[in-house]
């Protein structure tokens, strides 16, 4: 068998295997963040869409231009199946696998295909695999995994051709997630295992540092302007340090025992005492004696440990809390965030254990117990990414101290069951973390519904300290002047959210309804509100509520022939869609019309 067929055949058996494992999410729904980067992202129907992703800053979430591109193709040739995107993001990571496997082999390490599949199987990864948005991690991982070969490839017979296809997998991974940008460290490392030395390839390295820098102050801009800054990520810088230690022995215990992993992590209470950086003076003290055993003692079991560290930690860092980025509100950890750092324990593990067993008859028993446990472990995991609901309520189940998820959870109840079915949820998030933005402004929500105007307008009040330049809260604030029939309060307040968030449809409806149905005179504005009717009527698939905010302002307009017409065409889908109330307002009100 040639190596290519070794190779294809490796990769075939990987499939199959990743496929039966994670067979239980290839029919799983859009979840969490899932809808906005995907399903409801406009930039992924049209060819000015995809022109907007490469060249519009802000017309996407995050500026992974090469992750929306897959998806854009997605949207175009199947429609965003599901199951197809699913399917992809499986074989995305079977590949992965193999190419971590196959670098191994040529860095002539053993075990190598053990660890590829140790990598495949896994079950820290079912986040980054069974969750559609972490495409960015697999494809990412993908280009990171490919430079690595080339490099390799570089090492071996020195060349400008391998070193520029190192830069271009580079650039390539970055584009798809800038975490990536530690590569540089991996290729060090990569280069100091197989020549034993370091100076030859620092040159070459030289460059791919600065690309890592300039991603680096990109995503930190860029963080920053998707709202990674206020209340949230006010940590000092030695709170800061102290996390870092603390966030690398949580992600290392989860490689080497995962149990209790947790789609969404209960966020832990940090400071600057001696106790809590504790974590990081060990941490420290173990990269110190990283650098004595690669320089002085020179001894493979210290070298390979230290390169394994140097590895993990680096690729780390970005997600370690010393800088803000989005996340960080939530949680300080998320398993998806070690999907490439995992690369270094599991080869220390993987081709450590192989050597350390290649004589004793057991090994590959005991290869294949690990194998399965993990296959059954992930397998388990995979089984909650099918529908929003049961992953909340799972991890409510295993970290019930999530807020992210006990106020997600709560918000999904109040649409599912009605306003308040998920008050408790909303409540028990305040209870954990009590900056839980979301949840306050929910159980405000549920105060102005039972008329306790002043408890809400507190609740809404710390809302704003929380994040005052947040149009939720300005939104919410709106609605509770509107029931107090306060339309003037009511019209400030949405100018106010729609000022701040000129794209979100909420808002955008909220004003057109207090500027086209108002009984104060002196607050409507029928050319205002036909203005935001018609940009709401703009997409593809305008909803029902947009349709009848429409045909108010039309009416608004005095423009009788059209909204009759659009009238009716409400009436038609109000019926079709069991809204019995609707169909009798705009039935009084087309009677009126006719008259």
């Amino acid at each position: 068998m040639t190596a290519r067929s070794r190779i294809a055949f490796g990769y075939l058996v990987f499939a199959v295997v990743a496929l039966l494992v994670y067979g239980p999410a290839l029919g799983g729904e859009f979840l969490w963040d899932d809808t906005d980067w995907i399903r409801d992202n406009e930039t992924l129907r049209s060819a000015s869409g995809l022109w907007r992703i490469w060249f519009e800053p802000g017309a996407v979430i995050q500026y992974y231009p090469l992750t929306y591109t897959t998806w854009w193709l997605d949207y175009h040739l199947w429609g965003l199946s599901e199951v197809v995107m699913h399917v992809e993001n499986v074989l995305l990571h079977v590949g992965n696998a193999v190419m971590f496997a196959m670098l191994l082999r040529r860095l002539a390490l053993p075990g190598a295909w053990f660890a590829g599949l140790v990598f495949l199987l896994h079950p820290v990864h079912s986040e980054s695999v069974a969750w559609l948005v972490e495409r960015k991690n697999t494809l990412s991982a993908a280009f990171y995994l490919g430079a690595c070969h080339q490099w390799f490839t570089h090492l071996v017979q020195p060349s400008r051709g391998a070193w520029l296809r190192t830069a271009l997998l580079f650039v390539a991974a970055l584009l798809a997630k800038t975490a990536t940008l530690m590569l540089p460290v991996t290729l060090f490392a990569i280069a100091f295992w197989h020549r034993r030395e370091w100076r030859s390839c620092v040159r070459d390295l030289l460059p791919l540092v600065l690309m890592a820098g300039a991603a680096a102050v990109v995503t930190i801009v860029m963080e920053r302007g998707e709202g990674a800054v206020g209340h949230d990520w006010a940590l000092t810088l030695s709170e800061r340090v102290a996390l870092l230690g603390q966030a690398v022995g949580f992600y290392l215990s989860k490689i080497i025992l995962p149990f209790g992993l947790s789609f969404s992590y209960a966020k832990w209470a940090v400071t600057g005492s001696v106790m809590h950086w504790l974590p990081t003076l060990l941490l420290l003290a173990a990269l110190a004696a990283s650098v004595l055993a690669v320089f002085r003692l020179r001894k493979v079991v210290p070298f390979a440990c230290s390169m394994a560290l140097w590895v993990y930690v680096a690729n780390l860092l970005p997600v370690s809390g010393l800088v803000d980025y989005y996340y960080l509100r939530y949680a300080f950890v998320a398993d998806h965030f070690q999907y490439l750092p995992s690369l270094g324990p599991i080869v220390l593990i993987c081709c450590g254990g192989a050597f350390l067993l290649r004589k004793v008859p057991a090994g590959v028993g005991v290869a294949a117990v690990l194998s399965v446990t993990l296959a059954v472990l992930t397998w388990s995991r995979a089984s909650i990414y099918k529908d929003t609901e049961g992953l909340w309520r799972a991890t409510i189940a295993a970290e019930p101290d999530a807020w992210l998820a006990q106020s997600n959870l709560g918000n999904l109840l109040d649409r599912k069951d009605g306003p308040g079915a998920g008050i408790e949820h909303h409540r028990r998030a305040i209870a954990v973390y009590p900056d839980a933005f979301e949840a306050i402004n929910a159980v405000g929500n549920e105060h102005a519904r039972r008329a306790e105007y002043g408890d809400a307008k507190k609740l809404f009040d710390r809302a704003m300290q929380v994040r005052p330049n947040d149009s939720l809260t300005f939104q919410n604030l709106g609605a509770m002047y509107g029931m107090q029939r306060n339309y003037l309060d009511a019209l400030r307040c949405f100018e106010e959210g729609h000022r701040l968030a000129p794209d979100n449809r909420d808002l955008m409806r909220n004003l057109a309804v207090v500027l086209s149905q108002s009984p104060d005179a002196s607050v409507r504005d029928g050319e205002r509100a036909l203005a935001l009717a018609n940009r709401l009527n703009s997409v593809a698939e305008p909803s029902l509520a947009d349709e009848h905010v429409l045909f108010r302002a039309r009416l608004l307009a005095s423009d009788r022939r059209s909204a009759i017409s659009l009238g009716e065409r409400v009436m038609y889908r109000a019926r079709r869609e069991g809204n019995q109330q609707l169909v009798e307002r705009v039935g009084a009100q087309l009677q009126r019309l006719r008259r």
